[in-house]
C-alpha cells in the first residue's frame, strides 16, 4: 500500500573508478516496518525454486491439495520461501 513514505536509498556508480557508493539515504519512514516473520508476505521477498514450481505443477495436475504440498516442502510454506498463492 502506498503511504507517501519519504525514506530513500539510492546508489550510484562512480564513472572513473567503477565503484558503487550510497548517493542518498533518508531513514524517515511514516509507517511501521515489516517484522522478519512477516517479510515473506511481501511480493519482492518470495522465491519459489524451479524444482518446487515443477513439483507444484505436477501436484496441481494430479489434484493434490495445497495443504499436502505444504507438508512435502517442510510443513509450512512460509518456511519454504513462498506461500499458497505461489503454489
Amino acid at each position: 500500500m502506498r503511504t507517501d513514505c519519504k525514506a530513500i536509498f539510492r546508489i550510484a556508480r562512480n564513472r572513473d573508478t567503477g565503484k558503487w557508493y550510497v548517493n542518498d539515504f533518508r531513514e524517515d519512514h511514516n509507517h511501521a516496518l515489516v517484522t522478519p516473520s512477516k517479510r515473506i508476505l511481501l511480493r519482492t521477498n518470495r522465491h519459489m525454486p524451479a524444482a518446487a514450481r515443477d513439483l507444484s505443477e505436477i501436484f496441481r495436475k494430479e489434484k493434490i491439495q495445497v495443504s499436502k504440498v505444504a507438508s512435502i516442502f517442510g510443513g509450512s510454506l512460509m518456511n519454504a520461501g513462498f506461500d499458497q498463492r505461489d503454489v
